[in-house]
């Protein structure tokens, strides 16, 4: 990703009135917003301008543990790729029923730091635990399947086997909640978004494929969005906090993103469609 330029497509209209709908009362902001989705995301043809450059690029194997920084990644369907891993391929859920668990319900799984190995492995490390390692390989060839759900949507994966399950289940509740680690592999190739209650955003299709996300194969944040942000703010907050897949650096000015339609790595486009709730 080294001095990768980024462009992005946007228009001056657009911009204006996402704004004002962030400043009015609801009805009207989203009527407002609505309008401008279906005239301006899908009418116009696209009209690039160069907005800076790829200044990090993170994956998150495990969902809601550590981010691991790559240098080099492929943009696919289903979120960054980098050798044998993708982003959100693995999740951990409980063994009872196969709930997802993620750092809402158990927030030392956001302290899970993971490295990657050559040898198609990634190793686990907790404080005051033992690292362990996880074969990609000897994991594939496992024949038991867990299913489970994220945001309503079936999804399964194949069980990693007894020895990370008992260190997760250490890790995260101390041996009082049992819980299994799942992997994509060849049994979940994709599941439709997930249906948001709150808002109807236009451009979230049926067709768009994920794995374990929540809503959208790709995050991403601008560093001058965050330091505008950390301006303002008694104690800056790091950018791992937004657990971005792609910060963008040397962009106009703060939030430029918010008038972005689509964005552009290298030859690969990404379709922006909705704000990140965080």
């Amino acid at each position: 990703h080294d001095h990768h330029p980024v462009t992005a497509s946007s228009h001056r209209m657009l911009k204006s009135n996402v704004r004002l709908s962030a400043g009015v009362g609801v009805g009207v902001g989203v009527l407002t917003a609505y309008w401008a989705w279906r005239k301006y995301f899908n009418d116009p043809p696209l009209q690039w301008e160069e907005v800076g450059e790829v200044a990090s690029l993170i994956m998150y194997p495990i969902k809601s543990a550590y981010g691991v920084s790559v240098q080099n990644a492929q943009l696919t369907l289903n979120g960054l790729t980098a050798g044998p891993l993708q982003d959100r391929s693995f999740m951990v859920v409980t063994e009872e029923n196969g709930t997802f668990i993620t750092g809402r319900q158990a927030g030392a799984l956001l302290g899970v730091k993971i490295t990657l190995g050559d040898d198609h492995t990634l190793t686990l490390h907790a404080h005051g635990h033992d690292a362990i390692k996880v074969d990609l390989q000897s994991t594939i060839k496992q024949s038991r399947t867990i299913e489970s759900k994220v945001w309503g949507e079936s999804v399964r994966g194949v069980d990693c086997g007894d020895m990370v399950a008992q260190w997760l289940t250490a890790v995260l509740y101390k041996g009082e909640t049992r819980v299994r680690l799942i992997y994509k592999g060849g049994v979940m190739e994709r599941r439709p978004p997930r249906k948001l209650t709150y808002y109807t955003f236009p451009r979230i299709k049926d067709s768009d494929s994920l794995s374990y996300q929540d809503t959208a194969a790709f995050h991403l944040t601008t560093v001058t969005s965050l330091d505008d942000l950390n301006s303002r703010l008694d104690q800056p907050v790091p950018m791992a906090n937004f657990r971005p897949n792609i910060v963008v650096g040397g962009t106009i000015e703060p939030f430029a993103e918010d008038s972005w339609v689509a964005v552009r790595v290298g030859n690969a486009v990404i379709r922006k469609i909705k704000p990140s709730e965080r």
